[in-house]
């Protein structure tokens, strides 16, 4: 046998070796692989790319529709499923968005920064699947033939709301979300709202405490209830008193949020505003009369004494100190406001003496009496004391403090124009002794200023 290929390969062994047919066959079949390969990445690689896209839009819709059902939470998952359906039919993609990836949080603008949950949310991530572990991977085309015949694509959308402006305001509306006695009267105090809503914000169980025999009363003649509600429980003693149900709601589990925690108060003041001083801890004592301006107070104000002290029209930064007044003193200002700002700035009044403040109506700070800055630092809450008559037209805003308000302290809007004008929102509220508050906030005089136009709910992607 070895003979016999011996002697056949000396005859053909050359030959053979320098024959080239059925080579094309092996490099085509090599070709054609490479060739399969790039196909699946092109293809597929682009269905893909396809599908995201695709996925994307579908995720901006349900975030943007989920959002404008806010605060109502479940409404918002609804219909955040119902437009990614909308948009990827369970048909011929499966359940894309389940109840569990729509979850309603809070958005920070200035850290751009999504945390979930929240009593009031005001935005709402979505996370829609096409994928395996979703049960609904997108089939694949020419991938298969190189045993993949599966892919997957994951994404995400966060909206949030914006604007709605002051819309429906509450006259008294106390700020702190988990205070005991975030809203507190004792003795005869009470409030008189012209059929306007108060709304505390705390959820603690103690979040309004009442004793005395003071009321709150939100109604008027011909004017019917406004609504009290508190996030939290109500405690109350003594003869206080409340308006009836349904006007009074306890244990809503709602917040509604400080209206001005939004764009552009949320970025006010500008440290440019009361970067110099104009003035360094003025003060004033005695009888006579002081003409103020407008100005950066480094230090503060203070008066004592009986003196009679005009503000001129325009914007009064009180910077790192109190604003004291004590005495029998009187102030008065038309389209003034007084913005508190830095370290230790407070409202300090005390005495027998009357106040009489207007806001203006147009500039940063329209509709604003007192404007306290939120990122100042905490100090003592904002003090109004004595047999002190107060007359306010416009928003006594102290986002950062509480204010206390005993003796024989009277707070209500300014005589001489629309009595229809007095909003006070806080941190906390404290009334004592025989304080009565007289407020509304129809403010028919500012309803063209920014803080008192509700305006049209926008709704933005963030993310």
């Amino acid at each position: 046998m070895n003979v016999i290929f011996q002697r056949f390969w000396a005859r053909n062994g050359r030959r053979f070796l320098r024959d080239e047919r059925g080579a094309v066959l092996i490099y085509v079949t090599l070709a054609m692989a490479v060739f399969t390969g790039f196909s699946a990445l092109a293809i597929d690689g682009s269905y893909l790319y396809l599908m995201k896209n695709r996925a994307q839009s579908a995720a901006d819709a349900a975030a943007l529709a989920g959002a404008s059902q806010l605060p109502d939470q479940d409404a918002a998952r609804l219909e955040a499923i119902s437009f990614a359906e909308k948009n990827l039919a369970v048909a011929d993609f499966g359940d894309v968005l389940a109840s569990a990836d729509v979850t309603p949080g809070t958005w920070d603008a200035d850290a751009h920064t999504f945390t979930a949950g929240g009593a009031s949310p005001d935005s709402i991530e979505v996370v829609i699947h096409m994928d395996e572990d979703n049960s609904n991977s997108l089939k694949l085309f020419f991938a298969s033939l190189l045993g993949s015949n599966q892919g997957g694509v994951s994404v995400s959308a966060i909206a949030t709301t914006t604007g709605g402006g002051f819309g429906a305001p509450a006259c008294v509306h106390v700020l702190n979300e988990s205070a005991s006695g975030a809203l507190t009267k004792s003795g005869t105090s009470g409030v008189n709202g012209l059929g306007c809503n108060i709304q505390v914000d705390s959820c603690h169980a103690r979040a309004f405490t009442a004793s005395g025999s003071g009321a709150i009363s939100l109604g008027a003649p011909g004017v019917e209830s406004g609504t009290f509600s508190i996030c939290g429980g109500i405690q109350m003693s003594g003869t206080a008193s409340v308006p009836n149900a349904p006007y009074t709601q306890a244990n809503t589990g709602e917040r509604l949020g400080d209206p001005f925690d939004r764009a552009p108060y949320d970025a006010m003041p500008a440290a440019s505003e009361y970067a110099g001083c104009d003035f360094n801890n003025f003060s004033g004592s005695g009888s006579g009369s002081t003409a103020m301006s407008p100005g950066v107070y480094c230090g503060g104000i203070s008066f004592s004494g009986s003196r009679t002290i005009s503000f001129q029209p325009g914007t009064y930064y009180i910077k790192d100190g109190a604003f004291n007044v004590s005495g029998t003193s009187i102030l008065s200002g038309r389209d003034v406001t007084f913005v508190m700002t830095g370290s230790s700035a407070r409202v300090n009044f005390s005495g027998s003496g009357s106040y009489a403040f207007s806001a203006p109506d147009d500039g940063d700070y329209a509709g604003f009496v007192f404007y306290g800055d939120p990122n100042r630092p905490a100090s003592s809450a904002h003090n109004v004391s004595g047999s002190t008559v107060e007359g306010y037209h416009g928003i006594l805003y102290f986002p950062e403090g509480g204010l206390t308000l005993s003796g024989s302290t009277t707070a209500s809007s300014l005589s001489g124009v629309a009595n229809d004008c007095a909003v006070f929102i806080a941190d906390t509220v404290t009334m004592s002794g025989s304080t009565a508050i007289t407020a509304s906030s129809q403010c028919s005089e500012y309803t063209e200023t920014p803080p008192f136009q509700g305006g049209e709910l926008a709704l933005r992607l963030v993310r």
